[in-house]
């Protein structure tokens, strides 16, 4: 009898309040990484769109440095680039190539996309950030 009962009092396993805490510190790590993971994501994404804006702008200058004009850069930049290029960022999400509006000035190129009625530059400065 003695037996089973001392079996009984060596049974080893967590008890509730332990797991409950383990739990708990579980959800205070989460509530600090998923926020920093999404900050990490998003500013991804404006980095992104910023080398999407350089490669279009350093494609227009070299389109520039041959005499074309910004009206036959842009219509060049349609016809050589894919299509399917979307741009990610929160502000400018959804937006493509057909929204992006080139300027060349003194051999300068600025890269703007339209979203709305509102123009974000992406290159040289970005407007991106938040």
């Amino acid at each position: 009898m003695f037996r089973l009962v001392n079996k009984l009092k060596n049974k080893k396993g967590f008890t509730l309040i332990e797991l409950i805490v383990v739990l708990a510190v579980l959800g205070i790590i989460m509530a600090i990484a998923v926020p920093r993971f999404v900050g990490v994501q998003e500013q991804a994404k404006v980095d992104a769109d910023y080398a999407s804006g350089s490669l279009i702008a350093k494609t227009a200058e070299i389109y520039a440095a041959k005499g074309m004009n910004a009206t036959d850069i842009e219509s060049k930049l349609q016809d050589d680039f894919p299509q399917d290029i979307k741009f990610q960022s929160s502000k400018i999400s959804g937006q493509t190539l057909d929204d992006v509006k080139i300027t060349v000035a003194n051999g300068s190129v600025t890269v703007k996309v339209t979203k709305g009625s509102t123009d974000y530059e992406i290159y040289p400065e970005n407007d991106l950030d938040e």
